[in-house]
Formats: structure tokens, sequence, C-alpha cells
């Protein structure tokens, strides 16, 4: 069985600068039958203004990888270690037994727009490394595909980062999500981000 979600039926958020939306329940938004999907908790996409972005705090227990869709995100940790991350990367974050940063768009003019995904596990020893996909992230893998793919999986989840994409009689869109089992095929061009978990 494969459930589609629409952009315009994620849940919205927004604080000073940026404006979120979430494939899971996050915040003010409780669903219960919307929590997780395998190790998946968490599916967020973000448009960060000019200088905004989230201030210091904390994770831990968790993988968050951080895809860059479109201009430059600045990232510093408690270490003290800056990376800035282009567009066509991911900044892939294992928290394991704790880390604090803050993450904010590295532009005085151009917004940032990001998709920031968070899956339960992090190691014991927090790593921070900015990465291109594929990647085996604990088990799952993370892939983003600029054309049509298949993939046979106990559960995958795609999101259309950028362009048209078909997957059988659904036609989707930016911001479009849809979540399965088995074999997925795919026909489209432009960022599809692909989860195999």
């Amino acid at each position: 069985m494969t459930r589609v979600i629409r952009s315009d039926e994620r849940y919205r958020g927004s604080q000073d600068g940026v404006q979120s939306w979430h494939c899971f329940a996050a915040g003010p938004h409780y669903d219960q039958d919307n929590v997780a999907f395998g190790a998946l908790i968490g599916f967020d996409e973000h448009v960060i203004g000019p200088g905004s972005g989230f201030a210091w705090h904390g994770h831990r227990g968790v993988e968050i990888l951080s895809w860059v869709l479109a201009g430059t995100l600045h990232h510093e940790d408690s270490d003290g270690r800056v990376r800035l991350v282009e567009a066509g990367q991911v900044l892939w974050q294992s928290t394991g037994s704790g880390i604090r940063h803050c993450e904010v768009n590295a532009s005085a003019s151009d917004p940032l727009r990001l998709v920031q995904m968070t899956l339960l596990g992090g190691g014991a020893t927090p790593a921070v490394r900015i990465a291109v996909p594929p990647l085996d992230v604990d088990g799952a893998r993370f892939d983003v595909w600029p054309a049509g793919g298949s993939v046979d999986a106990e559960r995958w989840h795609v999101f259309v980062g950028q362009g048209s994409w078909a997957l059988g009689s659904n036609s989707l869109a930016s911001g479009d999500s849809v979540r399965g089992s088995g074999r997925l095929a795919t026909d489209g061009s432009g960022e599809l981000l692909v989860w195999s978990l």
C-alpha cells in the first residue's frame, strides 16, 4: 500500500525568517498515525531567509541528513567547526551521545532551501561530515535521483525536491512525497530524494 502526501497537505510551521513544511507529525502538529515510517521520524523542508536560521540547540540518538536544494547552509558545532554546505551536498550528522549546533543561511541576500531528514540511530560517537549520495545510514540508504529509476525495498519514502515525476498513476510535483513497500519505479527528471528503509 502506498501513501501519497501532497505538498499542501504537509504540516506548516514558521518562525522568524524560517518557513517549514513537515511530512511527519512535528511540534504542535501531533498525528499518532504519522510519527514515523520505519526508522525515519522526520522529513522537513525549510526555506530560510537571508541571515536567518536555527539558533544553538542540541540533538542526541539520531542521524540527521540535510540536503541543500538551493543556497548555502552555514553550520557550526560546539567544537568550533564551521562548514559551508552547497546545493547538491548533504550535511550528515550522527549525533550519538549528543551534539550542539546552529544552522543559518550563509547568504545576506538569497534564500536557502533545504530538506532535513531524521532517523533513529546516531551511533555512539558524534560525527559531522559533508557527503554526496548515495549514503548508507544505519541499515537504510539515501539517494537523490536526477532521472527515473527503480529500487526494491521493505520500505521506501520518496520526496520531490525539484521537477516533475510519475509514480504509477500518480503525477508528482515539488513538495509531494510517497511512502510504500516492495518495488518502486519512477519516471521523471529533477531531484527525487529516495530513502530505502
